[in-house]
């Protein structure tokens, strides 16, 4: 089932906008944060200055999600170390080889997969449709939200990473196939961790939103791994 997400999600990434009827044109948008790389940089730099309340908050007052990560995890200067790995990545991602139009799901997730009994998947609910100018950053979008979204599959998590990267291998792309699952797991895990940091406490201290918690949040430390 992966492998079968992961070569679906590039065949619709290939999908030619130019052939799409003029009607459903219309209402495919790009992206309001940007539709290549700077989508990337702003979301992820948005997403760690929010201020939220999580449930080890100092004198019970907001805090910046980046404080709130770097405690968590860990990890000094996280905020920083962040800036540094995106301007490392640039460049791999923003050239002229990536660059075109690229329709993207837009809510991949797992409730959002046809799955045949051959283990074949079709995508389902298609109403956030919309258009990135960078392939790489288009699966980066889709690839991280269906993987965040299975945070209670490790299984499937690792079968996913494991697809992407063999696929991306047999292309003689493998650097790349690497550069797009860490910016997948860098953007969709600190895009959920905003979520579940600002929830009211008394559901952050529900069992399940624990667990989720500590493993969207323990998903971002794997960014390290990989060495640019």
């Amino acid at each position: 089932e992966a492998v079968s997400v992961v070569s679906e999600l590039q065949k619709f990434h290939n999908i030619d906008f130019k052939k799409l009827p003029k009607d459903l044109k219309k209402i495919i948008k790009p992206k309001s944060r940007g539709s290549g790389f700077d989508y990337i940089k702003k979301s992820v730099s948005g997403y760690l200055t929010i201020k939220v309340l999580p449930l080890d908050a100092k004198n019970n007052k907001k805090e910046l999600l980046h404080k709130v990560l770097e405690r968590r995890l860990g990890v000094t200067d996280f905020k920083n170390k962040i800036t540094s790995l995106l301007q490392r990545l640039e460049p791999k991602v923003e050239n002229d080889s990536n660059r075109g139009v690229y329709i993207v799901h837009g809510d991949m997730a797992a409730n959002n997969l046809y799955v045949f009994d051959d283990g074949e998947v079709e995508f389902l609910d298609l109403e956030w449709v919309s258009l990135f100018k960078n392939k790489v950053v288009a699966m980066v979008y889709d690839f991280g939200n269906i993987r965040a979204r299975s945070w209670k599959n490790k299984l499937f998590r690792d079968g996913l990473d494991q697809a992407l990267l063999e696929l991306y291998k047999s292309n003689g792309q493998e650097e790349l196939g690497k550069v797009i699952v860490c910016l997948s797991i860098l953007r969709s895990n600190i895009h959920f961790s905003k979520y579940f940091e600002n929830y009211p406490w008394d559901k952050q201290k529900k069992e399940e939103e624990t667990e989720r918690r500590t493993i969207v949040e323990g998903e971002i430390t794997k960014i390290w791994d990989f060495n640019f």
